[in-house]
């Protein structure tokens, strides 16, 4: 291919990155971020995130980039269809809105749509664009449209989501409700606290077992959120999966102690216990009672249904900071899936 070929491609190329960048940079200049003013769009992301978006801001990946523009195409494409439908009147598009929920705190956002009537009501409709429609709204963006609908003082509201792959479209009424409102107001007060002392809060996508979100993040080397506390990268660990079932530990306690006073013995391994109970502090008085010496204790997400797909996602993510030098469960199917990132695995 002749070189002035060649070359007027990559013109073509780098011409869309810039116009890109350029148009996700003004768009971000509405959204410039000082401490307390906060944004409806983000308050339902890992509060962490939110933190370092504040104190450590990074320029768009080309990931973010393409679905900044995929959303621009999405919303602009619904507003034209509403207002040419003739079957609801179109009052505005990117109505911007703020929202005082302390003295130093404030939310600041766009609506997406504000509809003047359908069938006789006046709404906010919020348009999302995704590759899955939900069976219900996401948690982060009912606090995003609560927060319109109650800067607006508007009743009712609408969750328009369209999937990019098929072209099926879903919507969602929804009434305005207080309690998101002060979901919203805590989540908010808390990241405004953490800013101004400068200190990251808690690493929520991990702990709510988000995982795919920690993998996703752009900030995942600042938060490194499958590293353990105070043990070295490359250190050898030992995990267990235990179940707390009636009141007991399955498999027998025994078994487990002796497995872990052996563990201990070599190379000063890191315990780690994973436990499918969603009570973790009756599972640590338990293991208190049975004198069972351990160095973590993780129990299974609500977010995830099954303990067996909890225990292989830590395991992998685990196995790319650290040795796992042996894993003991008493699943067969969770250890045939883990060998591949562990050195040794036991059924127990």
């Amino acid at each position: 291919m002749p070189m002035q070929n060649r070359d007027a491609e990559e013109v073509l190329k780098d011409a869309v990155r810039k116009g890109l960048l350029m148009m996700w940079q003004e768009e971000n200049e509405d959204h410039e971020r000082h401490e307390g003013e906060y944004y409806p769009s983000s308050i339902g992301s890992c509060i962490r995130k939110q933190y370092y978006e504040y104190t450590k801001p990074m320029p768009p990946s080309p990931e973010t980039l393409a679905i900044f523009a995929t959303g621009e195409g999405v919303h602009e494409a619904v507003a034209e269809s509403l207002k040419r439908s003739g079957e609801v009147i179109v009052n505005h598009t990117e109505l911007p809105i703020k929202l005082r929920i302390t003295e130093e705190i404030e939310l600041s956002g766009r609506v997406d749509i504000l509809l003047a009537e359908i069938l006789g009501k006046k709404a906010v409709v919020e348009v999302k664009s995704t590759s899955s429609i939900p069976s219900e709204p996401y948690e982060s963006h009912m606090l995003q449209l609560q927060t319109y609908l109650h800067a607006l003082a508007i009743d009712t509201g609408f969750m328009l989501y369209w999937d990019k792959r098929t072209g099926n479209i879903e919507s969602f009424m929804v009434k305005r409700d207080d309690i998101w409102l002060r979901r919203a107001g805590e989540r908010v007060v808390i990241l405004h606290e953490h800013i101004k002392k400068k200190a990251p809060p808690i690493k929520e996508a991990f702990e709510e077992g988000r995982y795919w979100e920690c993998d996703q993040c752009a900030y995942l080397d600042d938060c490194e959120p499958f590293s353990l506390l105070g043990v070295a990268k490359g250190s050898n660990i030992a995990v267990y999966g235990i179940e707390f079932q009636n009141g007991v530990i399955i498999p027998e306690i025994k078994n487990i102690s002796a497995k872990i006073i052996n563990s201990k013995s070599q190379d000063n391994t890191v315990i780690i216990l994973c436990d499918t109970d969603l009570q973790a502090s009756n599972v640590a008085l338990y293991l208190k009672n049975e004198n069972i010496k351990y160095d973590l204790l993780y129990t299974k997400p609500q977010r995830f249904r099954s303990g067996i797909a909890w225990k292989l996602e830590l395991i992998k993510r685990l196995s790319e900071r650290y040795r796992i030098r042996y894993f003991a469960d008493s699943s067969q199917k969770v250890l045939e899936l883990a060998r591949p990132f562990v050195i040794s695995s036991e059924a127990v």
